[in-house]
Parts: structure tokens; C-alpha cells; sequence
């Protein structure tokens, strides 16, 4: 058991005695900010944060719903970010 493991037993143990439920809060709050998908972009989803260039490179500005300099996607469309992001690197050389 390495020391993360162990780490992990001890927080849950606290937890549990604090009266918490395991999984509380875990509601999907954050939809993801492409125009397209109806998604949820939250972390325990799968859900990341990338920088609105990277998401401009896939997807045009007007398909993205942020203006800021972070863009939350879900799960499937941070699969299709990073496949075109391989393949726009390759191509590069």
C-alpha cells in the first residue's frame, strides 16, 4: 500500500465520522461550453478546463460559449480536443 492509498483510507475514515454521505454534492452542475453539446463538464465527470486557444484551434470562436481565457468541455469533447491536437502536432514536422 503505497502512501496515496494510505493517505485516502485515512481522509475517508475522517469523513465518515464527520456524518458526511459518500457522493454528496456530486450533482452535475457545469454544462460544457461548446455550442453543440449538451454535456456536463464537471471534474468528477471527466470534465476539464483548457485554454480557449487550444479550443479555438478544433472548434471555431463562435462555437464556444466562454470568453474567458478557460474553457470547460466534457469528457467526449477533451477526447476530440486531444485527437486533433496529436494530429495537428504530427502534421507540424
Amino acid at each position: 500500500m503505497g502512501w496515496q492509498q494510505r493517505r485516502r483510507a485515512r481522509l475517508r475514515g475522517k469523513d465518515a465520522g464527520s456524518g458526511r454521505a459518500e457522493g454528496a454534492g456530486q450533482e452535475s452542475e457545469e454544462p460544457c461550453e461548446i455550442k453543440d453539446c449538451s454535456e456536463f463538464a464537471d471534474k468528477h465527470l471527466g470534465g476539464r478546463s483548457v485554454s480557449f486557444q487550444d479550443a479555438e484551434s478544433v472548434w471555431s470562436e463562435s462555437a464556444i460559449n466562454s470568453s474567458g481565457r478557460r474553457v470547460r468541455i466534457c469528457r467526449s469533447c477533451y477526447k476530440q480536443l486531444k485527437k486533433a491536437l496529436k494530429e495537428e502536432r504530427e502534421n507540424r514536422w
